[in-house]
């Protein structure tokens, strides 16, 4: 005779506290953590990436330069603490960066800048899918679709490509 489980609202509601939910896994909230913690230590690797080819910088150099600030709409978003001028190859690094064109860098992944810290005026830089403005509509189509919209499924986990 199999045995015989009662559930109740109560249990199923204390088997739901303090689980999370990524990528079809439950974790833990130490899980979790860790989870997220390796998701924007993937793209804080990448952007050091990004930046030390394209500039003077070696990769730890540039790695140490970027100070996680948090994750919006999938994007582990760092704030700039190096010399401002390294980073002078991102057209509008000097005036605040923003949502346009000229914040951007590259086709697939592409550098964006797209504001400044609120405290200390650092310039904020993060990597995106793809550059909506490169491709004749592709990188609008592909950074639609990952960045904005799978990007805000749950925003406040970086997207690890």
């Amino acid at each position: 005779m199999a045995a015989h489980i009662e559930w109740n609202a109560n249990s199923i509601v204390d088997l739901a506290q303090g689980l999370h939910d990524a990528e079809g896994t439950f974790y833990t909230d130490t899980q979790y953590k860790s989870y997220v913690d390796g998701a924007v230590e993937t793209q804080k690797d990448a952007l050091a990436d990004f930046i030390s080819l394209r500039t003077d910088l070696s990769w730890d150099e540039a790695y140490d330069d970027l100070s996680f600030t948090k994750t919006k709409g999938g994007n582990a978003n760092f704030a700039w603490t190096g010399d401002p001028n390294d980073i002078d190859f991102i057209p509008g690094y000097d005036s605040g960066g923003g949502e346009g064109s000229a914040d951007r860098v590259g086709s697939m992944p592409s550098i964006h800048m797209p504001g400044v810290t609120s405290d200390g005026g650092l310039p904020i830089l993060h990597l995106d899918t793809a550059n909506p403005y490169w491709g004749f509509g592709f990188g609008a189509f592909v950074h639609g679709f990952v960045d904005v919209l799978i990007g805000n499924i749950n925003p406040s986990v970086p997207i690890v490509w």
